[in-house]
């Protein structure tokens, strides 16, 4: 008879202890640090600003209808990147622009056809701070890269004649942006710069029944990029 009795009252006190455990080991965790601990590491993860930027001239222009004699905004640069560090406004950036065109006519017999295509690449270091309320401006030193190509076939009866050029080319300089901040996270801005940049250009040129020439021209130019480029920039 005692035997069953005894096994009873083991498993009552097996579950006492563990349930004296259990209740030890959840009181020893400090819950408040712990969720304390989760939002310091959440939020820590956010030490950089990322700014995507769009030139938006070309849109600009339809919804105002500006007239064709508004001047070409000659900036190549339609797609800019940016991170930045949010406790001292330090980081880098990255600009491309990415060009292509293509004419064919016909002028009394003459047919024409030209192919054009260019891309500019730049990037560098990026610093952006804010002031006032609705503000930004930034300062930024880049190293640019540039590669064009275009091709013009002209036949008139049974003569032709081809023209294929290639320019490479490289630079860098300072750059400057204005930023006006139109909602938390979207900012319309533009930028100016002073660059520096050197080019390189082959030609080759065919006459039917003549051989092919062949050209280079290198140049050289230091200028001002006025601040007419206007840029949609959303942050995140």
């Amino acid at each position: 008879m005692m035997k069953p009795f005894l096994v009873v009252a083991c498993l009552h006190f097996f579950s006492w202890a563990m349930a004296q455990t259990k209740d030890t080991i959840r009181g020893n965790i400090d819950y408040s640090r712990q969720s304390g601990s989760f939002y310091f590491d959440e939020a820590s993860s956010r030490n950089f600003d990322q700014y995507v930027s769009i030139q938006v001239n070309e849109l600009l222009r339809q919804l105002v209808s500006l007239s064709d004699e508004t001047p070409s905004v000659s900036n190549p640069f339609l797609v800019n990147y940016s991170f930045n560090k949010t406790s001292t406004g330090m980081g880098m950036g990255f600009g491309l622009g990415y060009a292509t065109s293509h004419i064919e006519d016909v002028d009394q017999g003459n047919e024409r056809e030209t192919s054009n295509s260019s891309i500019n690449f730049r990037m560098g270091f990026d610093k952006k701070s804010t002031f006032a309320k609705r503000w930004m401006v930034g300062f930024a030193i880049d190293l640019l890269f540039t590669r064009a190509k275009s091709n013009t076939r002209s036949t008139q009866g049974t003569f032709e004649f081809t023209s294929d050029n290639t320019t490479k080319g490289w630079g860098f300089g300072p750059r400057g942006l204005l930023l006006y901040k139109l909602t938390e996270k979207i900012y319309l801005g533009t930028e100016t710069s002073w660059y520096f940049q050197k080019q390189n250009t082959e030609s080759t040129t065919k006459f039917t029944g003549l051989p092919s020439e062949k050209s280079e021209l290198k140049n050289s130019s230091f200028a001002i990029q006025v601040p007419v480029a206007v840029f949609l920039t959303l942050k995140f």
